[in-house]
């Protein structure tokens, strides 16, 4: 299971300006195969394994065109939202 949720277009952080970053995976596949799914790869580095009685491997890094969902609503940290709090206390926003 991932810590991060997929959304169709990207977020952008009010305060910093980062925007949210492509939601990669990585997976096995036979070395020397092509991947047959329908995501894109991203990039592709065999692994060799000790054992003789094992199959080599390669890890592909894949993506869906999708991005990761900030967990700190519309900010990417938390230390964004607490700036973004202080900075519009000290301008005099409160409500009343």
């Amino acid at each position: 299971m991932s810590r991060f949720e997929e959304i169709s277009e990207p977020k952008t952080c009010p305060w910093c300006g980062k925007t949210t970053g492509k939601f990669t995976q990585q997976i096995e596949c036979p070395a020397g195969e092509p991947y047959t799914g329908n995501a894109r790869v991203l990039s592709r580095k065999p692994r060799h394994r000790k054992p003789q009685n094992e199959v080599d491997i390669d890890i592909l890094r894949i993506t869906h065109d999708l991005f990761r969902d900030f967990h700190y609503g519309q900010f990417d940290t938390l230390r964004c939202a607490e700036e973004f709090a202080n900075a519009a206390y000290r301008a005099g926003y409160q409500i009343k």
